[in-house]
C-alpha cells in the first residue's frame, strides 16, 4: 500500500502475496484475495503511519476474482465460478438488422 499520487513510504498488507485488493467502504480495512480464499486485514492510520493488523482469512471458495463487501464486511457479493455454465458453441449472427426487419 503506497499514497496514490506520491512515490513515498510503502506498506505491507498482505502475508505470502495477494491480489484484488479493495478497501472497505469504512476505511479501515483491505480485503483481498490470495488463492481461493479472502482476506481481511485492519488499516489503522497513525500520524503519517499506517498501523497494518495480521491479515485473518475469512472464507475460502471457487469466487470470481470481482466481489463487493457491505461497509460492515460481514456479507460480500460474488459469482462462484464452477457454477458458471462452460460455453462450448457461439452463435455470430451477421445482418441481424436485415433480419430484424424482416
Amino acid at each position: 500500500m503506497q499514497p496514490f499520487h506520491s512515490g513515498g513510504a510503502r506498506w505491507q498488507v498482505s502475508r505470502g502475496g495477494g491480489e484484488h485488493a479493495y478497501w472497505n467502504a469504512n476505511g479501515r480495512e483491505i480485503f483481498y484475495r490470495r488463492g481461493t480464499g479472502l482476506y481481511a486485514v485492519a488499516v489503522t492510520p497513525s500520524m503519517g503511519d499506517f498501523q497494518i493488523a495480521v491479515p485473518k482469512k475469512l472464507f475460502e471458495g471457487p469466487y470470481d476474482t470481482d466481489y463487493g463487501a457491505r461497509p460492515d464486511g460481514r456479507q460480500f457479493a460474488m459469482f462462484q465460478t464452477e457454477s458458471a455454465p462452460r460455453i462450448t458453441q457461439i452463435h455470430l449472427i451477421v445482418n441481424w438488422a436485415v433480419e430484424l426487419g424482416r
